[in-house]
């Protein structure tokens, strides 16, 4: 059996925020983005992932993601995610209400033979009853591949160029003709605009095979550092 190769572990916090002067509800149609965040265990800075569907992708199913920001300290990720009153010309005062957290828990990024996984297991979840319609359970497994910056995009899908990563030659050369690779080295998530691919798989599988992972991922040192 192919053994799994620890790439980078730590926090992982799930995040909503609502739309401009709206409630949370039962429908997503409220919501204006589902953020994934990651906190490297040995890193200050957090990795802000903005997930295209509003959701977790389940088996088998294919959401894109990009990283939003990296935020440098918690201090300056608590003031992005803050209340924001700003003004139109329009409709006058407008309040974006701040972000909540639904859940945290821990996370590694794995490299398994020619793919790569983001494995989390939650340590603690919001007393929200609509916690699943956001995908997310109590463990979660998903394929992460990074795409290519240079590769084409049909009209409309994806960052603008302008947006996309700039990678330095030594990551770009990665990814020679592919349009998608394995994010080995996870250097790749170190850059705004990283455009993500998550593909669901049967967390089953990763339970029952390599019960040594899950234990890791147990043992990662956690800290309750947000309150949102």
């Amino acid at each position: 059996m192919y053994q799994y190769s620890i790439l980078q572990k730590g926090i992982i916090y799930f995040i909503y925020r609502p739309k401009v002067e709206t409630h949370p509800k039962s429908s997503g149609d409220d919501i204006q983005h589902f953020f994934i965040v990651l906190k490297p265990e040995t890193e200050k800075q957090l990795i802000v992932l903005v997930v295209g569907k509003k959701k977790l992708p389940n088996n088998k199913e294919h959401h894109f993601a990009f990283v939003n920001k990296i935020e440098s300290s918690l201090e300056a990720f608590m003031e992005d995610f803050e209340e924001k009153t700003y003004f139109t010309h329009t409709k006058g005062k407008r309040t974006l209400p701040a972000a909540k957290l639904i859940s945290e828990g821990s996370y590694i990024i794995s490299d398994h033979h020619n793919h790569t996984h983001l494995f989390y297991t939650l340590t603690s979840s919001s007393e929200r009853k609509d916690i699943k319609k956001f995908g997310i359970m109590q463990y979660g497994d998903f394929i992460i591949h990074v795409k290519n910056p240079n590769s084409y995009s049909p009209s409309k899908q994806g960052l603008s160029a302008n947006q996309k990563a700039l990678y330095p030659n030594k990551l770009q050369n990665i990814f020679k003709d592919y349009k998608f690779i394995p994010v080995k080295p996870v250097d790749f998530l170190n850059y705004e605009g990283a455009e993500i691919l998550l593909t669901g798989t049967n967390i089953e599988n990763i339970k029952r095979e390599e019960q040594a992972l899950s234990k890791c991922i147990h043992e990662i040192e956690h800290e309750n550092i947000l309150r949102l």
